[in-house]
């Protein structure tokens, strides 16, 4: 018999990779965001259960679903409940544009729409921030694959390239990335370090210096991990980010909010 592993802790928004409701927002939109964010986070927890079969969960998401308004969060949240339905059906993605432009469409481009829209940003700014949105979600399954696995039977590889790279499913379980399935986290990689590419923009098209200062730190951060998974081996070892990540993360932050965001921060003006 396979023995059951322990639940996934929920995690809160202070233990994200990623700044999701900062300081750096605005005080009247973050309880907004932070509202957001708990309602996802709870219905991400139902997706996530180990306990719950997969018709119990689409059951409690649609319930949610039902009860989300026309607004921009609850348009948001819709998208965002697709993606929770998937993973509770365990569905599997045939490639990379299948990933990205799919599964991480709904389960990350809706938290940067949310952001944006809610701060009143310019459309133009929707583009770099769903490619941001997408990268984050991708870094975070490559931290997570071996668990993913093992614990929810969740697979976010591309399935071609896991076919041509020759990486079969009994590797997922290994303590240590086999070199066949070192070559897709690698492709990975570089996917990712694209879609970063495509985010460069963001920061500087961001209008409110919080929201501005708040993009340069993910990004700041989000290559940071990156290059830590190109070094580290995500199936030996939770790869993390370290204090002077986020240190340097925060710095650059700052800097790209520059003197409203201070003033802000201090109070002044409000």
């Amino acid at each position: 018999m396979r023995e059951t592993p322990p639940s996934r802790p929920s995690r809160t928004a202070d233990q994200e990779n990623f700044p999701v409701a900062s300081r750096l927002l605005r005080a009247d939109v973050r309880p907004l965001v932070m509202a957001f964010y708990r309602l996802a986070r709870a219905a991400d927890d139902v997706a996530d259960s180990d306990t719950l079969s997969a018709a119990v969960k689409v059951t409690q998401l649609e319930i949610v679903a039902r009860q989300l308004g026309d607004d921009i969060a609850g348009q948001c949240l819709r998208d965002l409940l697709v993606a929770f339905r998937w993973d509770a059906e365990e569905r599997t993605y045939p490639s990379w544009p299948a990933l990205v432009d799919g599964y991480c469409a709904h389960s990350a481009g809706p938290v940067a729409r949310f952001l944006l829209e809610t701060h009143g940003e310019d459309p133009l700014t929707l583009r770099p921030g769903e490619a941001l949105a997408a990268a984050l979600q991708v870094l975070n399954h490559l931290q997570d694959i071996r668990d993913d696995w093992v614990r929810l039977r969740r697979l976010y590889l591309p399935l071609d390239w896991m076919a041509e790279a020759g990486v079969t499913i009994d590797m997922l379980s290994l303590h240590v990335s086999t070199p066949n399935l070192r070559l897709v986290i690698d492709r990975m990689l570089d996917g990712c370090a694209q879609l970063l590419d495509q985010a460069r923009p963001l920061p500087r098209l961001v209008r409110d210096p919080g929201l501005r200062a708040q993009s340069r730190t993910t990004v700041v951060l989000a290559r940071r991990l990156l290059r830590r998974l190109r070094r580290g081996d995500p199936m030996a070892d939770r790869v993390a980010l370290s204090r002077m990540d986020w240190g340097l993360a925060a710095c650059a932050g700052l800097a790209a909010g520059g003197w409203p965001l201070v003033r802000r921060l201090a109070g002044v003006g409000r």
